[in-house]
């Protein structure tokens, strides 16, 4: 299951956003067609509409936001240069393992063989 159908069923919040890595950081945009600069509180400000007409812009997008009031999220930072199945087992073995059970997740952007596994909190 990729993540924006992980978002859809179970209603989660999302729209799509670029984001370039610098040596500084990643640096969140919005497509002009938002009319907006990027905002931490945009899940909290706008509404159901606003965030679908966000949806419509996807193709223009390399990344989404996710509202995170409701999921975890185990961000798997793999280093390109270590095999984690020999040095690791258990890490590794963890990791296969979400991946069998069918957790979503979605590759890094920034790292070759990271991973970020979404999980929907039971407290909502």
């Amino acid at each position: 299951m990729n993540i924006i159908d992980f978002a859809d069923e179970h209603s989660i919040k999302w729209f799509p956003l670029n984001v370039k890595v610098t040596k500084e950081g990643k640096i969140p945009s919005y497509p002009k067609e938002y009319n907006a600069k990027p905002d931490f509180n945009d899940f909290k400000k706008l509404d159901q509409m606003q965030i679908l007409e966000r949806q419509e812009h996807i193709d223009k997008c390399d990344c989404i936001a996710l509202d995170t009031n409701e999921i975890y999220i185990i961000d798997v930072d793999f280093e390109d240069d270590i095999d984690y199945e020999k040095e690791y087992p258990d890490s590794y073995n963890y990791v296969e393992q979400l991946i069998k059970d069918g957790i979503p997740y979605k590759k890094s952007n920034t790292k070759k063989h990271g991973k970020h596994f979404f999980i929907k909190s039971k407290k909502n």
